[in-house]
């Protein structure tokens, strides 16, 4: 992957250079990826290693095929679509979106308890 081996549960984001090193500096790992075909590899090597949580780009969403494309029948990874730092402010739902998308691959409910 990059220069961490992903652990079985742990979160990536997988996007743009200015996206992967905001989220880096949050301590969360990630992938600069360019294109659809690069999305889709490193989205099965990270299924692989039994990854919890992939925050994905719009664009490498859209790249993918849209959320109906990126359907595959298993629980995890969970794949929460996210804004890029490039593109205009996310909106509030989107800010929900991710929380409710990283609460679920953590196990937490919405009353805080696993």
């Amino acid at each position: 992957m990059d220069a961490t081996t992903p652990e079985r549960g742990s979160v990536w984001v997988l996007g743009d250079s200015a996206t992967v090193t905001g989220f880096r500096l949050a301590g969360v790992h990630g992938r600069v990826v360019a294109s659809g075909a690069e999305a889709r590899d490193a989205l099965d090597a990270l299924r692989a290693e039994g990854v919890a949580l992939v925050l994905l780009t719009e664009a490498l969403c859209e790249a993918l095929g849209g959320p109906e494309a990126l359907a595959i029948g298993a629980a995890l990874p969970a794949v929460a679509v996210i804004p890029s730092a490039l593109q205009p402010r996310a909106s509030a739902q989107t800010g929900a979106r991710i929380l409710h998308a990283v609460h679920r691959a953590l196990g937490i409910t919405a009353e805080g308890h696993g």
